[in-house]
């Protein structure tokens, strides 16, 4: 085993945790962002290391990717990047922020329907949750693309919809759109609530909890796992400071991507043969 000396690491010991959601069983966080952040005004364990590049790169295992190459729920590198797992060029997006790894954000498409956001947008890409959270107009915007969907009265911000009504839902960021997986925008199984108790169950019965949710005015976007496990991520510390993405490799499951940024209209997403047809047929009416 070849053992790693870190100098002059600072650590901090917590004898009680309030306002942060921790597993149970999870016996610390190691914080990734800037050494600004810090309260204790602390280097970041791995800008302390020894590294070839001042960079870290993630991948996450989201539900229903099954990589028998990979047994692990994630991989974390430190100082640099496994190419075997991703495919194509990195889309790298400049930070916003010399110290938390904030990018601007283009919008999201929910089965053409475009949600844009104002230029400029922030968005925070939080390793730390499997949460998408988003200003509340967005947000019901959002939702009212999915049949049935209501806000959860218990939990102000959260949405429950049929299981079965999930549409094709892309996050866009500069200049390409990164298609989620329907299982990654459900955060609880789902839940028998029937609207009439003496009719037979049927798939509009059986409600999940929505893993995106409104923020409260003023805060930034936050994209966590529920994006993240669809991409390889790459966050570069070097100048200039910038994030990257890229669609997954692997045996079981290959990210799907739209090389364009988000159109005006939801009829700029048609493929481009239809979009021919379509010339043609306008042509031969004249």
């Amino acid at each position: 085993m070849h053992l790693l000396q870190v100098k002059n690491q600072a650590f901090g010991i917590a004898t009680n945790i309030s306002g942060a959601n921790i597993p149970k069983g999870v016996q610390g966080v190691l914080g990734m962002a800037g050494q600004g952040l810090s309260r204790f005004h602390a280097k970041p364990f791995w800008q302390n290391l020894p590294l070839n590049q001042s960079l870290f790169s993630i991948y996450i295992r989201g539900a229903n990717h099954n990589n028998h190459t990979i047994p692990f729920d994630g991989v974390l590198s430190l100082g640099n990047m496994d190419h075997d797992m991703f495919v194509g060029p990195l889309n790298y997006l400049p930070t916003v922020s010399a110290n938390s790894w904030s990018v601007n954000f283009s919008g999201i498409n929910v089965s053409n329907h475009i949600i844009k956001v104002a230029t400029h947008t922030k968005a925070l890409i939080d390793t730390g949750t499997v949460l998408i959270g988003g200003p509340r107009d967005a947000i019901e915007d959002f939702y009212r693309q999915f049949d049935g969907a209501t806000e959860i009265k218990s939990e102000p911000g959260f949405f429950s919809f049929p299981c079965s009504s999930t549409p094709v839902v892309y996050l866009a960021f500069g200049n390409t759109q990164y298609k989620l997986k329907p299982a990654d925008l459900i955060l609880s199984e789902a839940k028998y609530e029937p609207d009439n108790q003496d009719e037979r169950p049927d798939s509009d019965d059986f409600k999940c909890v929505g893993s995106v949710f409104a923020t409260d005015d003023g805060d930034p976007w936050m994209i966590g796992g529920s994006f993240l496990n669809n991409v390889y991520t790459v966050f570069n510390n070097e100048d200039p400071r910038q994030i990257g993405f890229a669609p997954l490799n692997s045996r079981s499951y290959k990210s799907e991507v739209i090389p364009v940024g988000l159109p005006s209209s939801a009829t700029s997403l048609l493929p481009t043969h239809w979009i021919f047809v379509c010339l043609i047929a306008v042509v031969q009416l004249f």
